[in-house]
């Protein structure tokens, strides 16, 4: 489990590596044959995360399970990862180690920071957007649609698309309109 774990996963002993599995070669070194052994996490680490490791790694000597830790890694030839770090106190034989888990998240904050950049532009819109759930029930609107429709966000939710029919279509046209945003044309 240990050298097969898809996180890196390490033992630091008297704030050393003293064991690393696989995914830790990956993640921290450049060479496949490039030791860990004897290093310092720390010597990895972008600067402005070296003092909240630092105080992870103390709160685990002193016997509390650290739950989750956002570091960033420095590599000379990718950009920085950035990794969420857990650790715990841990026996090895007689020496009182830390174990060390880390999980490349890297790609996971890129995207979160990518659906906040999607949420500002959509609140920004002059167009009004409404997200509706597949039986039509009124999930989100933007404040463009509050603007235009003079519907709050608070009465629109929960309520169809039919609160703005105007009465001036046929029903066919509200049909035709229902089957194409059904079919997933605009």
């Amino acid at each position: 489990l240990f050298m097969f774990s898809p996180d890196a996963i390490l033992l630091d002993v008297n704030g050393e590596i003293a064991l690393a599995n696989e995914a830790a070669q990956r993640l921290l070194c450049r060479r496949p044959d490039e030791e860990l052994a004897g290093r310092s996490l720390d010597e990895f680490l972008a600067p402005e995360s070296r003092v909240a490791f630092a105080e992870g790694i103390q709160e685990a000597r002193q016997g509390v399970i650290v739950p989750s830790i956002e570091l960033t890694i420095e590599t000379p030839e990718r950009s920085p990862l950035i990794v969420e770090a857990r650790m715990a106190p841990f026996q090895l034989g007689g020496l009182r180690a830390v174990h060390v888990i880390l999980r490349d998240v890297t790609a996971a904050r890129a995207l979160e920071r990518e659906r906040r950049r999607l949420a500002i532009a959509i609140e920004q819109a002059a167009e009004a957007i409404v997200i509706t759930d597949p039986n039509a029930h009124i999930l989100y609107v933007n404040p463009a649609f509050e603007r235009i429709t003079g519907y709050s966000r608070d009465e629109a939710l929960g309520q169809t698309p039919r609160i703005l029919k105007s009465g001036r279509h046929t029903q066919e046209f509200y049909r035709d309109l229902w089957a194409t945003i059904s079919a997933g044309h605009v």
